[in-house]
């Protein structure tokens, strides 16, 4: 049976935030993941199908891809297609974007439970070229949505409550990039930003590392160092996230799960 047209790949680094040679450790063909989300304590997964629901996974070994099984814990999202997904550590707070320019706002009242999800607010952001991928600051005053274009950029929104989309105001961007954004993620201190672009061509696929001069601010973002997953893999990297303190990344690729 064709359970999914993706798998993912899990990688693990014993130096931590930072996307140099990145060392593949495991694949697994559980799921069909769409930006993926892991818990702090490494024992589930959150991802977001392309055009369906929510799903958890759980890890029978912590941070261990191969031992992923179905959590049978699901939340149906009333929009056609999402191209991002994020949740906050305390497993409570649950953002999704959309092809739309939506941002919807979520609940959870059991922590990274998505069945348990309650529909709070939306915002509608600025009409761009496709965006792809959202993250927020730990304290909840900073959202990002990357956008796909050519040369691709990050858009930096403030909010004046934290976590609540309702105060967002536009902030600042990042300076474009060569290739466009599939996905984004930040270092916890704010010091370091982390994409995965997508070029067409596999080697050039991975995630790139970049350094904010002032934390958080992505306007102040330079170039660092590029990491290719595609080197390892052969593959497409599309999105994925950091997990444990930086010493892993799990980034979703295009193959066939049977």
């Amino acid at each position: 049976m064709l359970r999914a047209n993706h798998g993912t790949f899990a990688s693990s680094r014993t130096r931590g935030w930072t996307v140099k040679t990145p060392e593949y450790t495991g694949f697994s063909t559980a799921f069909s993941p769409r930006r993926p989300q892991v818990n702090p304590t490494g024992t589930k997964m959150l991802v977001l199908a392309t055009n369906g629901p929510i799903s958890t996974f759980n890890f029978g070994t912590p941070w261990k891809i191969s031992t992923l099984t179905d959590g049978s814990d699901t939340f149906d999202i009333p929009l056609a297609t999402y191209d991002g997904m994020f949740v906050d550590q305390s497993g409570t707070h649950l953002y999704i974007l959309s092809i739309n320019d939506k941002v919807l706002q979520y609940d959870l009242g059991t922590p990274w439970s998505p069945s348990t999800a309650t529909y709070v607010n939306e915002h509608t952001t600025t009409p761009d070229d496709f965006e792809r991928g959202i993250f927020f600051s730990p304290d909840g005053l900073n959202m990002y949505i990357g956008i796909v274009a050519s040369l691709g950029k990050i858009k930096q929104y403030t909010l004046s409550v934290a976590w609540d989309i309702t105060t967002i105001a536009y902030e600042s961007e990042s300076p474009t990039f060569e290739y466009g954004n599939n996905d984004l993620y930040f270092q916890p201190d704010g010091r370091k930003a982390f994409r995965i672009h997508y070029s067409g061509t596999a080697s050039l696929n991975g995630w790139a590392e970049y350094h904010l001069s002032t934390p958080w601010d992505i306007s102040t973002a330079t170039y660092e160092l590029f990491g290719s997953t595609g080197d390892v893999t052969g593959t497409n990297t599309l999105n994925g996230t950091f997990a444990g303190t930086g010493k892993y990344f799990y980034s979703s690729k295009w193959q066939f799960a049977i």
